[in-house]
């Protein structure tokens, strides 16, 4: 006869809530805060800035900074009181997109559409209230290609079409939570600035199944997407083209949405999502 074991598990396997500050390391935790202060508005920041920032002594500050140059996370900036994020936090973000089946999974794919169409195909995750570029194919020779997206960059979700099919699972309370301001970020004339206009835009996309975009984000760039969706049915990436606006119009665009379709089907597949 089958015995079940009665065995209790490790009291660290689940935590309640109460029980997590019990074991947060605090020096951790202020040396993970340190780099977070890092970000595009601010490349590059002094000691005195960190400690006004987080509220902690400069000290403090001082022992964290020297840790995180010694293990390659910080580097000296411009001038010598300075630091900025070093290629250690690079090789982390890296290591996390190779350990992703769906990145792993979709580079062969991205590869053949990039092939088939001509223009540079992408793949994109959502956090939070943004998309962030997680694979590429970028388009060979002299054909168009977006210099300024690269693995790694962050766009707005309310404000692209990338994020409108990212946004597909979500609800309007869902969106209310998410975007807790009143007025969204303006991008360009046609950016949508409050939520019941993106909740309207993100279920038309979502009935459709694509979504097109010409010169919504960044003018003279347009863009094809479609969602891809895991073995739960849930959306968990966005696969598309992206084309010069000018182009747009003198090529078969509903070749290139069906082949964009095609693509993020077959990525779906092989997440195991059997449409």
């Amino acid at each position: 006869m089958i015995q079940t074991s009665t065995a209790k598990s490790s009291d660290t396997d689940i935590l309640d809530e109460d029980d997590l500050g019990r074991y947060t390391v605090p020096a951790l935790e202020r040396g993970l805060q340190v780099l977070m202060q890092f970000n595009a508005h601010t490349p590059q920041l002094s000691a005195p800035e960190i400690a006004k920032s987080l509220g902690i002594p400069r000290s403090t500050v001082f022992r964290l900074i020297q840790t995180l140059l010694g293990l390659g996370f910080l580097e000296r900036g411009s001038d010598e009181n300075s630091y900025r994020l070093s290629i250690g936090v690079l090789k982390l973000g890296y290591d996390y997109l190779s350990s992703l089946s769906l990145t792993e999974q979709s580079q062969p794919i991205l590869n053949a559409l990039r092939d088939h169409c001509g223009f540079t195909s992408n793949l994109v995750i959502r956090d939070q209230t943004d998309v962030i570029f997680v694979a590429r194919a970028a388009s060979l020779g002299n054909i168009f290609s977006m210099g300024s997206v690269s693995i790694g960059t962050r766009l707005p979700a309310h404000a692209t079409v990338l994020g409108r099919i990212a946004l597909g699972d979500c609800s309007l309370t869902d969106l209310q939570k998410l975007y807790v301001e009143k007025n969204l970020a303006s991008f360009t004339q046609h950016t949508l600035t409050n939520v019941e206009d993106l909740y309207i835009k993100v279920q038309e996309d979502l009935k459709r199944g694509y979504a097109v975009s010409e010169s919504l984000f960044e003018v003279g760039i347009s863009v094809i997407a479609a969602p891809v969706r895991d073995a739960q049915h849930k959306i968990c990436g966005v696969l598309s083209i992206t084309i010069p606006a000018s182009k747009i119009e003198m090529t078969n665009q509903a070749n290139l949405i069906g082949l964009v379709c095609h693509a993020a089907t077959d990525l779906s597949r092989q997440l195991s999502f059997q449409a």
